[in-house]
């Protein structure tokens, strides 16, 4: 039996475990508004996906891990907007640790990991999908590495794949 994660739904269907995100970005600060009270930098979920895979890695049914985001989008860093606390170190942390765990249990896992991108997967989102074994991706993903996390940005780069596809 799986535990519960926050941000993640996972099912296993005929050896094929699939762990799906919740939508992130600005839906993921409105989630934690509404449950928490605030807004905080760390999200669980950059190192919940490490520990799914990590119990995943450990289920002998198991024999595939699929990657994916639930609703339109992979993942995309929220925008800065109002209520974003300011930056703390235990936070700081807890992000460097988390992410250093679901890179490691990607890596380290011997059944092979597929991101199934459907939609944006941007920052954080886009280092998942290169971590991954495959990649299997919709004909409107974008994958991008950003500092930049605004959605005015996301809609350029959007454009511009869109662009440089209708040219092929």
């Amino acid at each position: 039996m799986l535990r519960e994660y926050g941000d993640l739904r996972i099912t296993i269907e005929g050896g094929v475990a699939t762990i799906g995100m919740l939508p992130s970005g600005d839906a993921q600060y409105k989630r934690m508004r509404e449950t928490e009270g605030k807004v905080k930098k760390f999200f669980p979920k950059h190192k919940e996906v490490g520990e799914a895979i990590e119990e995943l890695r450990g289920d002998n049914e198991v024999r595939v891990i699929v990657l994916t985001g639930l609703g339109d989008m992979f993942f995309i860093p929220p925008s800065a907007g109002p209520g974003i606390q300011a930056h703390d170190p235990g936070e700081d942390w807890d992000l460097s640790q988390g992410l250093a765990r679901t890179f490691n249990a990607i890596i380290e896992c011997e059944k092979p990991v597929i991101a199934r991108v459907n939609g944006a997967a941007v920052a954080y989102g886009s280092s998942l999908v290169f971590a991954c074994d495959f990649v299997v991706a919709d004909e409107e993903a974008l994958i991008a590495r950003s500092e930049e996390h605004t959605s005015e940005l996301q809609s350029r780069l959007h454009l511009v794949c869109r662009l440089l596809l209708e040219k092929k």
